[in-house]
């Protein structure tokens, strides 16, 4: 219990210990003004972040606006072609659509002059001509798919849509009209939002509205300024969300789709028509009715000019009307809708260049563009190398205080070291004189009778205590096996058993890192840029690491508000003493969150642990 040699050494740790704990006040005093001059500066390198990414967005901005402007007005005159070209093509359907209309009536006066011939005729003919309506309705079911699946997309409600732009167009325009001109009469320069002016210049006031001049600063506040620009932007949100839910890009876009999407109702109506008048009764009996009049009309004779022919003369008339008519309506249609995005294409083209006029205004000259982002990217990183600069501080900082943990932690340990020897040295000396007293009065009474019977029983207890161990490291096996196999099944706690085991680990050994396999079993120890197989490693390092590992569960529980014990039994038998200083430190460390047993035969290993020591009472 009293070794000189350990005590000196304890002496020079406690020393060294008082000393590294002595830090600490005033390490956690620089580490927090560290951390709050580390928070302000990257409050300041986020605000001189937005403030480069507004301009590059205002620069970006102006140069899409600047092609929307020409595609906008390439679009005019490229819908004023259509239109002309559209106007063409209906005034020539509608010549087409009389003419179709004459020849009909010219066939339909043909097949009047049919209607004397015999009934075996007018069969074959009839079969002929139900022969060719077959063969369409055939064709007409083949059209169908395609033209139903157009047909049935949703409609889109193009009017609230064109509602929606005329409404932010007119919150723009609004924005932009209250926008009030700043005249520098005489002296300057006068910095209006970071654009300088001189004698004579004048601006609008279209950003915050701050000035300078000389070392003077101005804020010019402008009533209701905020609420147009939030109403500009209520607007265009909604317009994007209203061309977001009609699944379309713009307007445009939306009316071609309705134009498909009515081009196909109309054109299927048609062809249902078409296929009823053609097939009423449905194809079957359509192909029926044909076999029977071919049957009975085989034996007729038919004329130099048929009556079928002249019928389907007349149904292509008929047809040519129809096509005439439709095409004429659908240019009609596709005339009116030109018309209307001719109008938005004004609207658009107007619309780009006030924006565009706006955005140069806020910008400036195009020439100082370079030198305004280098001016922000300059101040950006300056701020970013001072925020690099406290960090790497507040990491060596960090660190340092945790070796002031790990010292307060050896100075507590020390203490109760001490504690536990006076103790000791107590409880062995009350021990000498009562064993002293046991010895006198065993010998001087039955001695050599009371050994055998106490041998004995010493060999009963020794098979007992084997059968016990067995047993006992059984269920210890059994325990450690369910436990596994527990962690097993819960990957989700690997990363956060790693975050509290990784510096315990690098509390005992060094620079190292363990490695787990996909069974959650201990693969691998990374040190020095290397990494050795658990199995190739001494039995005292894998001792070391299973210690480490329970201890880091046991403390990652306890964080959670589930403690548990750790018990250790017969353990660091293979460590060296500085070994087991260091893991001492470690159980310190996690008995200061949850309780750790330890069990041992060997008082010196344990010697410098501290804690509370429970000596064993005889039985027998």
């Amino acid at each position: 219990v009293s070794d000189p040699q350990d005590e000196a050494r304890r002496n020079q740790e406690r020393e060294g210990a008082e000393k590294r704990a002595g830090e600490g006040p005033h390490l956690r005093t620089q580490i927090g003004h560290t951390e709050e001059l580390l928070a302000r500066e990257r409050i300041d390198a986020e605000t001189a972040i937005a403030d480069l990414q507004s301009f590059e967005s205002a620069v970006n901005s102006l140069k899409i606006n600047t092609d929307s402007e020409s595609m906008a007005k390439t679009a005019q005159d490229d819908l004023s072609r259509k239109i002309s070209h559209t106007q063409e093509r209906r005034a020539a359907a509608r010549a087409a659509r009389g003419a179709a209309q004459e020849q009909a009536r010219a066939h339909r006066q043909t097949l009047a002059a049919w209607q004397v011939f015999g009934a075996a005729e007018q069969k074959r003919a009839e079969a002929v001509r139900l022969g060719d309506d077959l063969k369409r309705a055939e064709q007409l079911l083949a059209d169908l798919p395609p033209l139903e699946k157009e047909a049935a997309r949703p409609s889109i409600d193009l009017e609230p849509m064109r509602q929606a732009r005329r409404s932010l167009d007119a919150a723009e325009a609004k924005l932009g009209a209250t926008a009030p001109q700043l005249l520098v009469r005489s002296g300057g320069p006068v910095l209006l939002d970071g654009e300088s002016l001189e004698a004579g210049d004048a601006a609008s006031v279209v950003g915050e509205g701050a000035i300078i001049v000389g070392e003077t600063h101005l804020q010019l506040q402008i009533a209701g300024r905020e609420v147009l620009r939030d109403e500009v932007e209520r607007t265009r949100v909604a317009f994007a969300q209203m061309l977001e839910k009609a699944g379309v890009l713009s307007p445009e876009d939306a009316a071609a789709r309705e134009e498909a999407r009515l081009r196909a109702v109309h054109d299927l109506k048609h062809l249902k028509r078409e296929l009823s008048g053609r097939a009423p009764q449905g194809l079957e009996a359509l192909k029926s009715r044909v076999a029977e009049l071919s049957k009975e009309g085989a034996e007729a004779t038919a004329p130099a000019l048929s009556a079928e022919e002249a019928a389907e003369a007349l149904r292509s008339a008929e047809r040519d009307e129809t096509r005439a008519g439709e095409d004429e309506q659908l240019l009609a249609d596709k005339l009116d809708g030109l018309s209307e995005k001719l109008a938005a294409a004004k609207v658009d083209l107007a619309t780009a260049a006030r924006e565009a006029q706006r955005l140069a205004e806020t910008l400036g000259p195009e020439a100082q563009w370079p030198e305004r982002e280098a001016a922000l990217q300059k101040r950006i990183d300056d701020i970013q190398g001072v925020v690099a600069g406290r960090q790497h501080s507040l990491l060596e900082m960090n660190k340092a205080l945790k070796e002031v943990g790990r010292a307060e932690a050896d100075l507590r340990r020390l203490q109760e070291i001490e504690t536990n020897r006076a103790r000791r040295l107590r409880e062995h000396e009350t021990a000498i004189v009562r064993i002293q007293a046991q010895l006198a009065a065993f010998y001087e009474d039955g001695a050599e009778a009371k050994v055998s019977v106490l041998e004995q029983e010493l060999a009963a207890a020794e098979e007992r205590l084997a059968a016990l161990e067995l047993r006992r490291q059984a269920l210890r096996l059994l325990l450690q096996l369910i436990a596994e196999e527990e962690e097993i099944r819960r990957e989700t706690v690997i990363a956060p058993v790693m975050a509290v085991l990784n510096p315990m680990l690098e509390d005992v050994f060094g620079d190292a890192q363990l490695r787990f396999d996909i069974e959650w079993n201990p693969e691998g120890l990374q040190r020095s840029g290397s990494e050795l197989p658990v199995k190739d490693l001494s039995a005292g390092t894998r001792e070391q690491i299973a210690i480490l590992t329970r201890l880091a569960f046991a403390k990652l529980m306890a964080s959670q508000g589930q403690k548990v014990p750790v018990i250790l039994d017969d353990a660091l038998g293979y460590a060296d003493d500085q070994r087991a200083r260091r893991l001492f430190s470690v159980i310190r460390e996690v008995a200061e969150v949850t309780q750790v047993i330890v069990l041992s035969c060997h008082d010196r290993i344990f010697s410098d642990l501290g804690g509370h020591p429970i000596e064993p009472k005889p039985f027998v």
